[in-house]
C-alpha cells in the first residue's frame, strides 16, 4: 500500500508508456482534449455534435462490499442512471485490471474480475470520450496500459493537490462499432480515503454527429475555389508590378 504519493506521480506517470502528441493507428485516432471541460464536453451532447450512448464508470465510492457503488454502467438516454452496479475495495495505488466490450447485441464491462453487463445499447458508435476526475489533498486517478481492439492509446491521468478539481479528457475516433478496450485503472490517495466521485473515471462511448452535409464543400468544389482565389491572386500581383507585365 502506497502511503505517501510524493514518489508515485512519477511512477504512475512512466507506466502511462506513450506520448501525449496525436496520432493515428490504422483506422483509430486519439486526441488529447486537457483543454476540454465538463461544461464544454456538456455543450457538444446539448449542440448535437456527439450522442452519448452509455457511460462505464469505476469511482472510490465508499470504499466497502456495501452502500454506494464503486463501479457501474450508466445510461445516458436516462439521466445516466444505473443499469448494473457493483460494489469493491480500493487499495492505495494498486493498478486493477478492466475491460469494456461491445459484442454487437451486449456491452460486457469488467472490473478487477468483477462483471457487468446490459443489453440494452445499441451502435452505431464512433467515438470513445475517456474522463478523469482527481478532487482532494493528494490524490490520483489513472487509466493506463489501455489498448483498443489491441491498438495502444495512451494513459490518461489526473492529480490534485489541496483540494483541488483536476478533470482531463481523451478523446478515441474511428472506433469499430464492435470493440473491446483493456487497461488499468488506479487510484491513490495519501491521507484519508475520499468519498463517492472525488476519485472517479469514465469511459463515454457514443457518437460525433458530422454538420449538415449541404452545408459543407465537396473537395472538389473547395479545391476548384481555392485554385480560382489563387489565380485571381495571381492575376493582380501581375498587373501591380508595371503595365509592360503580360499576363499568361
Amino acid at each position: 500500500m502506497i502511503k505517501n504519493l510524493r514518489f508515485v506521480y512519477p511512477v504512475l506517470l512512466a507506466t502511462l508508456g506513450v506520448t501525449f502528441a496525436p496520432a493515428t493507428a490504422n483506422a483509430i485516432s486519439f486526441i488529447p482534449r486537457s483543454d476540454l471541460t465538463d461544461s464544454q464536453f456538456q455543450q457538444l451532447i446539448d449542440s448535437g455534435k456527439f450522442t452519448e450512448t452509455f457511460v462505464a464508470q469505476g469511482r472510490i465510492g465508499n470504499n466497502a462490499l456495501n452502500g454506494t457503488q464503486e463501479f457501474d454502467l450508466l445510461d445516458a438516454d436516462n439521466n445516466l442512471l444505473p443499469v448494473a452496479q457493483g460494489q469493491r475495495i480500493w487499495e492505495t495505488g494498486e493498478a486493477v485490471d478492466f475491460t469494456l466490450e461491445y459484442t454487437g447485441s451486449l456491452v460486457n464491462y469488467w472490473l478487477g474480475g468483477e462483471l457487468l453487463s446490459s443489453d440494452i445499447f445499441s451502435a452505431p458508435f464512433t467515438d470513445i470520450f475517456l474522463r478523469t476526475r482527481a478532487t482532494g489533498d493528494t490524490v490520483v486517478v489513472m487509466l493506463s496500459d489501455l489498448f483498443l481492439n489491441g491498438i495502444e492509446i495512451p494513459g490518461l491521468i489526473s492529480a490534485s493537490s489541496g483540494n483541488a478539481n483536476e478533470i482531463d479528457y481523451l478523446q478515441i475516433t474511428d472506433i469499430p462499432d464492435i470493440f473491446t478496450l483493456v487497461g488499468k485503472a488506479t487510484l491513490a490517495w495519501a491521507n484519508d480515503p475520499p468519498e463517492n466521485s472525488q476519485l472517479a473515471y469514465q469511459i463515454k462511448v457514443g457518437r460525433i454527429n458530422p454538420d449538415d452535409p449541404e452545408t459543407v464543400p465537396e473537395p472538389s468544389l473547395v479545391l476548384s475555389l481555392a485554385g480560382g482565389a489563387a489565380l485571381m491572386s495571381f492575376r493582380k500581383l501581375k498587373r501591380k508590378s508595371g503595365s509592360h507585365s503580360k499576363v499568361l
